[in-house]
């Protein structure tokens, strides 16, 4: 796939977007556990009878773009983030019903290694993702859930123009507000610990 466009001509030479290769599914799975230890998501990643489905689910989307839902086939895409030959991240895409096909895809989850955390990273990859979005398609809504604890994400959302849909004890939902995905007015936006 090579690389999207990124942000800025300063983060073309620090970072690169990148397709996952099904060792990668380790890496997400490392993450995606740690984020559920920290109540960034769901807590039932973090289990056991959880991991092994999930890192097949992952070494299988790689490949062919899909994964198998309760309900069905959906479309689903994993970006990696590369600082020089380190990956340092993933973002993790899906559509939201394979009953409606062509309906929202949900930014399903970001996360950079704890080293680099509070680095913009994750707004670097966050800004990939939108970009990836807005080009791909044009016409689909982009929604995100967020957990109480991810706080940060939730305001990295927001600086780029996704709004509030519906809130809960253990969620908010946001949609983009708009079509396409608008600049922050600053790049330096804090990172999500989990993100």
């Amino acid at each position: 796939m090579g690389r999207l466009s990124p942000a800025s001509a300063l983060e073309v030479a620090v970072t690169e977007l990148r397709d996952p290769e099904p060792r990668d599914a380790w890496f997400v799975v490392d993450l995606l556990v740690q984020g559920a230890q920290g109540s960034f998501f769901n807590p039932h990643l973090a289990q056991p009878a959880t991991l092994l489905a999930l890192v097949q689910q992952l070494q299988m989307m790689t490949r062919n773009q899909q994964i198998l839902t309760p309900d069905g086939w959906i479309w689903s895409r994993v970006f990696m983030l590369n600082l020089a030959q380190h990956t340092v991240g993933f973002g993790w895409l899906a559509e939201e019903s394979p009953q409606r096909p062509g309906d929202a895809i949900e930014i399903a989850a970001i996360s950079i290694t704890p080293a680099r955390r509070g680095q913009g990273f994750g707004t670097r990859l966050l800004n990939g993702v939108l970009t990836y979005l807005q080009n791909e398609f044009p016409q689909r809504a982009v929604v995100a859930r967020c957990r109480p604890a991810s706080a940060q994400m939730e305001g990295m959302l927001r600086a780029r123009g996704f709004e509030t849909v519906s809130s809960g004890a253990d969620s908010v939902e946001l949609r983009l507000s708009q079509a396409g995905a608008p600049e922050p007015a600053s790049t330096a936006a804090p990172d999500n610990p989990a993100t």
